[in-house]
């Protein structure tokens, strides 16, 4: 073995060693994490532990339980209390009466005078008044029955006034079911209601107050009924209503020691356009000073096969503006749902077109100077699950659709999956839900997902601008109301931010990615590390993980990939983990071989550039789109006849030159040039 070999060898041992070290570290370092604390009688409210199990999973909490009964039952709910890693405890109102109220409130105490918060759950109206008073007597008088407790509808209102409930503040979410007892505030109350149902009768359901200079909340058990467990966003928002007042609690409490998100994002993406001064009802320019006015970004669902026709002064008003412009990728050919079932498109040929419009994006780049953001919007309808599989062998980064399940696949089973429209569940590539704004927008899911640090990913097609190029002002400006904080970028800016992160120690935060490339900064204002982290599961091989487009070690061990990031103030660092052969552009023909898929992009252009702007050009795509089997049948009809033509014309053409090639050819003398002169 040569020295050189020796000394590769030597250097990839060491680099394991450090990785393995780093990742018993980190694996300590996880084990003392921050936890809430569920004081519960003999653990008998099933449904109280149930929410708290699913907003401490969701916030990346442990839970700890401490169940009173014993002699000196106080002793072991004041010692878990006091461990330095609670940061919120939750009381059941049953385990009261056997709990000593002054040493409890003394464990909430930390130092330098602050105390963690704690939150009374109420769940039996009759001993509610009487402990409840003696506990809190200035802030709650009881918790009565009646009306409350009558299944019915119900809206949770939010208070306007609410700190503590940030983006929901003012937001009124549907309920069905009923209630353990509604709150009675005792006379004189200072505090603030958090929410308040109003339906049979109207009541407060979840306060927040303070008791001796601790923070207090209450909240009554919501008892649901006929909860659908689905990804609707009528079943995210049913979900969600359920379990707000102990997310609430629990995010409140935990600060930057819980899962978050870098920021709060928004995006518009307008699906097919290619860069045409004017497409259909949409106008570049025109859109821009929109997006100015009303602070928007905008992202083109970009068609690879228009990789050659863009105009001039639109390329160059993307490239003025990469703040309010940016490119994704739309399918291929956009030969209708070239992505769907694989018994009328096949697989292999779904491969060929994920790998052909990086390729075509490429040149499109080269042409263009407009960088793309390496995200697949598949066309028509979501792809199925082998699919996904490709798009992460050839390191795409994410794919953005109205469903994130991919075709035919089964929802998974988790009430955590309805609250993130961000998702790893499918071939471990990132798979982000987006909603139409074609459609009534559900105002009440944006402040959800702003809420929770989801983005608001929203879409259209140039049509919806039919009624002015202002038409999506209206939801920027209620988005941007709601939540101020939002970030209006780019699918690939979005995607590149789309990690959660926590705080372990004052310089160390653990990081969870959920995209394949990351840019990180400090979320403090002072050098940290980030310990990021990745689930994978080794179907696709890791080529390589860079960090500024140098190699750097890492582990994968336990279905986790672990690398380290030191980032000092102020410093922008980019993380990406490489698949596969590692090509950056697929070598492929970017060729339009396809005259069927040539003739569907004229005929769009068509419907989009010239029948869409007018009321009779609208009603004959509104028909179309109302009867697509009819239009598949005619497409095959025009398919069979342009096959057949060119069979014809082919046929013509060899016999025509079979014909002149037969034929005696003259020379200027007039005659032909085989003749011999007789003389």
């Amino acid at each position: 073995m040569s020295v050189f070999s020796r000394l590769n060898l030597t250097m990839a041992l060491a680099e394991r060693v450090a990785g393995a070290a780093l990742l018993l570290m980190t694996s300590a370092v996880l084990c003392q994490g921050a936890a809430v604390l569920l004081v519960a009688r003999n653990g008998q409210n099933h449904a109280l532990r149930e929410q708290v199990d699913v907003a401490a999973r969701f916030y990346g909490l442990d839970v700890r339980v401490v169940q009173p009964g014993q002699s000196k039952q106080s002793d072991g709910v004041v010692a878990a209390a006091k461990d330095k890693e609670t940061v919120g405890v939750i009381l059941d109102a049953d385990a009261l009466p056997g709990l000593d109220r002054s040493s409890v409130l003394s464990a909430l105490l930390r130092t330098g005078g602050r105390s963690i918060p704690a939150m009374i759950f109420i769940s039996s109206p009759d001993r509610g008044a009487s402990v409840l008073a003696r506990w809190f007597g200035t802030a709650i008088s009881g918790c009565k029955d009646g009306d409350a407790t009558r299944i019915g509808d119900w809206q949770l209102q939010v208070s306007r006034d609410s700190d503590v409930a940030r983006e929901l503040a003012g937001v009124s979410l549907p309920y069905r079911g009923h209630f353990a007892c509604g709150l009675e505030l005792a006379k004189g109350f200072v505090g603030r209601i958090v929410t308040g149902a109003t339906g049979a009768a109207s009541f407060p359901t979840f306060i927040e107050f303070g008791t001796q200079n601790h923070h207090m909340f209450a909240m009554t058990e919501l008892l649901p009924e006929g909860i659908r467990e689905d990804s609707s966003s009528h079943g995210v928002i049913q979900r969600f209503s359920t379990i707000l007042p102990v997310m609430v609690f629990i995010r409140n409490a935990a600060g930057d020691r819980a899962w978050h998100m870098p920021g709060s994002y928004a995006n518009l993406t307008i699906d097919d356009p290619w860069l045409a001064r004017q497409y259909g009802n949409l106008n570049y320019l025109g859109l821009f000073l929109e997006m100015e006015k009303h602070k928007f970004h905008t992202s083109i669902g970009f068609i690879p096969w228009n990789f050659d026709r863009s105009d001039h002064d639109v390329v160059e008003l993307f490239r003025a503006h990469p703040d309010r412009f940016s490119v994704c990728i739309h399918g291929d050919d956009h030969n209708h749902a070239e992505f769907g079932n694989y018994s009328e498109h096949p697989f292999e040929k779904q491969a060929f077109s994920a790998r052909q419009a990086l390729a075509r994006m490429e040149e499109f780049k080269r042409r263009t100077g407009i960088p793309y953001d390496q995200v697949m919007v598949f066309p028509h309808s979501v792809a199925p699950q082998r699919t996904f599989h490709v798009l992460r062998t050839t390191n795409y980064w994410a794919t953005v659709n109205s469903d994130n399940v991919p075709l035919a696949a089964k929802v998974p089973d988790d009430p955590l999956f309805l609250l993130r429209p961000e998702t790893l569940a499918f071939e471990n590539i990132l798979s982000i839900k987006r909603y139409s704004c074609e459609v009534p927008v559900s105002f009440t899911l944006v402040a959800i997902n702003a809420y929770l640090g989801n983005p608001n990913l929203f879409y259209a097609h140039q049509q919806f601008f039919s009624s002015g190029i202002g038409a999506f002002n209206d939801v920027a400006d209620k988005v941007n109301r709601m939540a101020p904080a939002t970030e209006w970028r780019s699918l690939g800016y979005i995607t590149q931010h789309l990690y959660l992160m926590r705080r372990i120690e004052e310089q160390v935060y653990d990081i969870l990615a959920l995209s394949p490339v990351l840019t990180l900064a400090s979320p403090a204002a002072h050098r940290v590390v980030l310990r990021v982290r990745r689930p994978e599961d080794l179907l696709v091989p890791i080529r390589s993980v860079r960090v500024d487009g140098k190699d750097v070690p890492y582990q994968v061990w336990r279905g986790e990939l672990n690398f380290d990031v030191v980032v000092d103030r102020d410093q922008v660092r980019r993380a990406e983990i490489i698949y596969g052969d590692g090509l950056a552009v697929p070598d492929v023909s970017i060729a339009r071989a396809s005259v069927v898929a040539a003739a569907l992009r004229r005929l769009s252009d068509l419907r989009d550039m010239t029948l869409s702007t007018s009321a009779t050009g609208r009603r004959l795509i509104a028909f179309y789109t109302a009867h697509p089997r009819l239009f598949a049948m005619v497409a095959a009809i025009v398919e069979g006849v342009v096959t057949l033509l060119g069979i014809v014309l082919g046929w013509i053409w060899f016999r025509k030159r079979t014909f002149w090639r037969d034929q005696p050819r003259w020379n200027h003398e007039g005659r032909t040039e085989d003749s011999t002169e007789i003389t």
